[in-house]
């Protein structure tokens, strides 16, 4: 958090390890913490989530995100689309629901 201090905006990036098992693919509670302290000051200009997407409901309202899967094309992808290389695009396969 003292990190970002020096910067006008940043990428907030996340990552949920698959529990199908468990039912459970959440976002820590520090990181939703975290995450809601950084954007207090609207500096956070873009989510990217690598994994399930239901598990950035909790967050606060960014504008932008980006969604991968979970394999190394997908995450490349992300990025590509974040540097402007690729059009971001594409449909959910399922419903979720951003703040």
């Amino acid at each position: 958090l003292n990190a970002s201090l020096g910067y006008d905006e940043f990428v907030f990036m996340t990552f949920v390890e698959p529990l199908g098992y468990t039912g459970e693919d959440i976002l820590t509670h520090r990181i939703v913490k975290l995450f809601k302290a950084m954007q207090l000051t609207n500096r956070i200009s873009t989510v990217i989530h690598i994994g399930n997407p239901h598990a950035v409901e909790v967050l606060p309202h960014i504008s932008r995100h980006i969604f991968g899967g979970l394999s190394a094309e997908s995450v490349d992808a992300c990025f590509e689309v974040l540097a402007g290389e690729y059009p971001a695009k594409g449909v959910p396969t399922y419903e979720f629901t951003l703040q």
